[in-house]
């Protein structure tokens, strides 16, 4: 799976074709075992539990900062790859991955390994970790914890951990995530995000979802960062393998987490606006 810029046709990252999914699987009666560029074992386990489902990449903390895909905004980048992701502050998608997943009754355990290839030393820029969920037809918990290392040996360790519940038409969903990471010599970044969300049938063909993220930081010489996020979703089943969304969000920065533009320090607010449809072949 790759990604195109449907407003150019380029591909989203021109350096490889598969920048998201490149992976090949064995599926057993005793699990399942795939290799190749995978998400990371925290990416997994948020799928059931961030209160948007995992949608909108681009702002949803839970996916950036939990996740890992995008640890640049602000001052307190983290500067540096960890793990082979390919990237500096995007370690969301590893190459090298082998991921086991078995699944027992209503439990679903995880573990993956991502060689770093550097030679001469097995650890450096490599990961692993181990992820584990419990599931019932009406809530599911589920977390993951993992470490990265940097090509010098720097380590990133981060967890997840959430819940889902769904009662009377009503759906909730809650999570916390935290990764501390040494960037050099005495120096750290720490990350945190709290979210929570409601999401409520309010006709038989419209979904609308409530959510909100805390997102926390803290990094050796910087003051404290981080911003507040908040969402409305509103969903409408045009057909069954078509629908109309539109979205809303707010954003309050705090520190100098909103960052520069062209030397001016951005607006400490934001709001957004998205409509859109989506067809699934």
């Amino acid at each position: 799976e790759g990604g195109i810029n449907a407003d150019t046709g380029a591909q989203a990252k021109s350096d490889r074709l598969f920048d998201r999914l490149a992976w090949a699987g064995l599926a057993t009666p005793y699990g399942t075992v795939a290799a190749g560029r995978q998400p990371n074992l925290l990416s997994d386990a948020l799928v059931a539990v961030d209160p948007l489902g995992k949608r909108y990449a681009g702002i949803n903390p839970n996916i950036n900062v939990a996740g890992l895909s995008n640890t640049a905004f602000g001052t307190h980048a983290f500067g540096r790859q960890y793990g082979p992701s390919g990237y500096a502050d995007n370690f969301y998608r590893l190459d090298n991955t082998v991921k086991y997943t078995a699944d027992v009754g209503p439990w679903q355990a995880r573990a993956a390994y991502s060689a770093g290839e550097v030679p001469g030393d097995a650890a450096a820029a490599s990961s692993h970790g181990v992820a584990l969920a419990y599931r019932r037809p009406d809530w599911v918990v589920s977390g993951a914890t993992m470490q990265f290392r940097s090509r010098d040996g720097l380590p990133l360790d981060a967890w997840t951990a959430g819940a889902a519940v769904r009662a009377a038409g009503w759906q909730f969903k809650a999570n916390v995530a935290r990764n501390d990471a040494a960037t050099g010599p005495g120096r750290t970044v720490a990350q945190r995000v709290l979210s929570a969300g409601v999401s409520r049938q309010a006709a038989r063909d419209v979904l609308v979802t409530t959510a909100w993220y805390s997102v926390r930081r803290a990094a050796t010489g910087l003051r404290d960062d981080g911003f507040d996020r908040a969402f409305l979703f509103i969903e409408k089943m045009l057909a069954p393998r078509t629908t109309a969304y539109a979205e809303a969000d707010y954003t309050a920065w705090r520190g100098d987490a909103a960052g520069l533009t062209a030397a001016r320090p951005n607006d400490r607010h934001g709001t957004g606006l998205t409509l859109g449809l989506m067809q699934k072949f």
